[in-house]
């Protein structure tokens, strides 16, 4: 079984095949953390603050501050690079995460939960929805990581946000109203918005710019 220990030995290997798909990982990740961030931030001023959505709350942004201090040295990744390409991607790809939760937040406001708890819950199912397209990333990864070198497990699996998913449903489930009666899975708006992101993160033209943003 091959061991592999940096960034440079998996891109090798792969002939930077995969890079892309790696990058993807990394800015999903990072919107997770920045929309945890935000959570905690605009939760704390309201009335749902308290008991076991406090504890969540507080226990999602701890899990993904952890990761944040990871992936310097676990991943081994040029750091500077990373910020370079991680925003580059923000200026395609957030627009288009704003979107989706905009589209939550309508499906929401359409089944009756208005104000704070609307953004909060809408917040909440963009956390969700980011974990889910991290997984199956690198999920995507392995399989082409499996085409191109002899490897008996996923190097990016430590990057799963399989916790962070968890807790955000936690939170989800603590907030919504018992009488609410809300299927976000269907929503054409929503389901359209997330196509959207799916198509930019696919886009090669997106990787193209961030790559020689970071080589200048």
């Amino acid at each position: 079984m091959k061991q592999y220990n940096s960034w440079d030995e998996i891109d090798k290997d792969t002939g930077g095949l995969v890079t892309s798909l790696t990058y993807i990982v990394l800015f999903v990740n990072d919107q997770v953390y920045n929309s945890a961030y935000e959570l905690r931030d605009k939760i704390k001023n309201t009335p749902y603050y308290k008991h076991a959505v406090k504890k969540n709350v507080n226990a999602i942004y701890k899990c993904m501050s952890s990761y944040n201090t990871r992936i310097q040295s676990v991943a081994k990744v040029n750091v500077e690079a990373l910020a370079i390409i991680t925003a580059s991607m923000e200026d395609d790809i957030k627009p288009h995460i704003d979107k989706y939760k905009y589209a939550v937040s309508q499906a929401l406001h359409d089944g009756g939960i208005h104000g704070d708890l609307n953004n909060l819950l809408a917040l909440c199912s963009t956390i969700d929805m980011l974990c889910q397209t991290s997984k199956i990333t690198i999920l995507d990864f392995y399989d082409a990581m499996r085409k191109k070198a002899p490897i008996a497990y996923n190097p990016l699996e430590w990057l799963s946000l399989d916790k962070a998913l968890h807790i955000a449903r936690a939170i989800t489930d603590s907030l919504t109203p018992k009488e609410a009666a809300v299927n976000l899975n269907e929503s054409p708006a929503i389901a359209t918005a997330f196509q959207a992101i799916a198509n930019k993160m696919l886009n090669p033209e997106v990787f193209e710019k961030a790559f020689n943003e970071a080589e200048k």
